[in-house]
């Protein structure tokens, strides 16, 4: 199942990406403070969570992983109270 993201880079020209649920998971992990090896233990080892990672700092057209955690907030993709440890 994939969700659709508008990009906000590709707005003017009507762009649309999309997250799959097994991706979202990796913003959603981090911003409740699993660490990358939590993370990777999950969703298959550091590896796979790296290709997660790049697609959806792609998709999400972002920098790195603070602006994709933002960036899926602002998209309502995640909760916005998520735990801030």
């Amino acid at each position: 199942m994939a969700i659709p993201i508008p990009s906000t880079a590709g707005a003017a020209v009507g762009t649309v990406g999309r997250l799959p649920a097994h991706e979202l998971l990796v913003p959603l992990l981090l911003s409740r403070r699993y660490s990358r090896e939590q993370v990777a233990d999950l969703l298959g080892g550091e590896a796979a969570v790296a290709d997660l990672l790049a697609s959806v700092l792609r998709t999400l057209g972002a920098g790195d992983v603070a602006e994709a955690i933002a960036a899926a907030r602002e998209r309502g993709l995640i909760p916005r109270d998520a735990p801030r440890y």
